[in-house]
């Protein structure tokens, strides 16, 4: 009986972990969704949300949100241009542009 006790608490205590760590990674791609909204279009949610947050704490930890999002972002283009295969087709589409 404590055996099945102990198995339940681990499994519990497992799914709660996952389903941490799922909210986080889905947290971080809507926040590299923001980032990419800002850089694509100039519509800045973190300032519509900035300017309606009146706690200072919340404030900043929204700021620190969209800013995370940003790091997220420019830190994965930068590891991804350092790829050979990135640098062809980046020359390629270059070519493109140049063409139009």
């Amino acid at each position: 009986y404590q055996r099945r006790v102990r198995e339940f608490e681990f499994s519990t205590a497992v799914q709660y972990a996952m389903g941490v760590f799922s909210f986080l990674v889905k947290m971080s791609l809507l926040s590299c969704a923001f980032s990419g909204l800002r850089r694509a279009t100039g519509v800045s949610v973190k300032d519509m949300v900035s300017s309606k947050v009146k706690h200072v704490q919340a404030r900043s930890l929204s700021d620190k949100y969209f800013a995370f999002g940003d790091w997220l972002v420019d830190t994965s283009m930068s590891a991804w241009s350092s790829f050979k295969r990135y640098q062809e087709v980046k020359k390629l589409m270059d070519t493109f542009e140049k063409k139009k």
